[in-house]
């Protein structure tokens, strides 16, 4: 990979880019699954996830004391009032584009906004909660544009492949935290793996990876919905790659990349 194109997907990765992309991906591996039509709430989902990972990074960067040891949150420091600016425009578009979509969809919508709210009220309560809430919130998120058109019956399949996608995002979480430990720890934030010890973390990763592929396994021996989760199934197993690989310094900001660029894996289920 040239220099090039490294600091571009660099620069896509700072921004949160690639997880608008995996967010929008996955959302049509699902509205292909559950056999819906693609629709405009796709706009509005996208626009969501990015103010609400951008928002975020920018609390985080206003918290920090000093110059930031994480390039994330140095550049959200730098471009501060920049970025602001581009969450208020972003949230503007959002909400214009929320004249476009259905009522379903936008009552789902209402719902998860008051989770968000709640799960900011409960960050600062019980902060050790915050990952595993988050990736509740993103499968709900990523699950909204199909569930609410959604033409065919449920399954238990279905219910598998969805606690199967969220057990991906909570390890994704889970590993993220657990390699930028060291400079969360001297930016003064908190994460699952600060508050809970590595050994804990180590349980619930290798805990989170273990029942995602006992579902995977359940879904081809069923013969139900064998590909979709097969695809879901990777998504972890590259995550806990990236857990058991050599873990430098040097290396981890482009294994973090690897860790959100993940969700885009089921483009391959789309294009098949």
């Amino acid at each position: 990979m040239s220099k090039g194109i490294a600091s571009a997907y660099r620069l896509i990765s700072i921004l949160s880019l690639d997880v608008v992309a995996g967010a929008v991906i996955c959302a049509l591996f699902f509205i292909k699954v559950l056999q819906t039509e693609v629709s405009f709430s796709l706009i509005p989902l996208a626009l969501t996830v990015w103010i609400i990972y951008t928002a975020d990074h920018l609390m985080d960067a206003r918290r920090i004391g000093h110059a930031a040891s994480s390039p994330r949150h140095l550049f959200h420091q730098l471009q501060f009032q920049r970025m602001l600016v581009a969450v208020g425009v972003a949230l503007l578009l959002d909400l214009i584009s929320l004249l476009f979509v259905s009522r379903a969809v936008i009552m789902g919508g209402v719902f998860l906004a008051f989770l968000v709210v709640l799960l900011i009220v409960m960050q600062r309560a019980l902060p050790w909660l915050r990952e595993i809430v988050v990736s509740v919130l993103y499968t709900c998120g990523v699950l909204l544009p199909s569930i609410a058109q959604a033409r065919t019956s449920y399954t238990i399949a279905h219910s598998l492949l969805f606690i199967q996608f969220s057990l991906v995002a909570l390890t994704n979480l889970l590993i993220l935290s657990w390699l930028d430990r060291e400079m969360d720890f001297k930016d003064g934030l908190t994460s699952f793996t600060l508050i809970a010890g590595k050994r804990m973390s180590q349980v619930m990763i290798w805990t989170s990876f273990t029942l995602c592929m006992m579902l995977t396994i359940a879904q081809i021996y069923y013969k139900t919905l064998t590909w979709p989760g097969l695809v879901v199934g990777a998504m972890e197993a590259i995550l806990m790659l990236i857990y058991v690989g050599n873990q430098r310094p040097d290396r981890l900001l482009v294994q973090r990349m690897i860790g959100d660029g993940v969700f885009i894996l089921p483009l391959l289920y789309l294009v098949w």
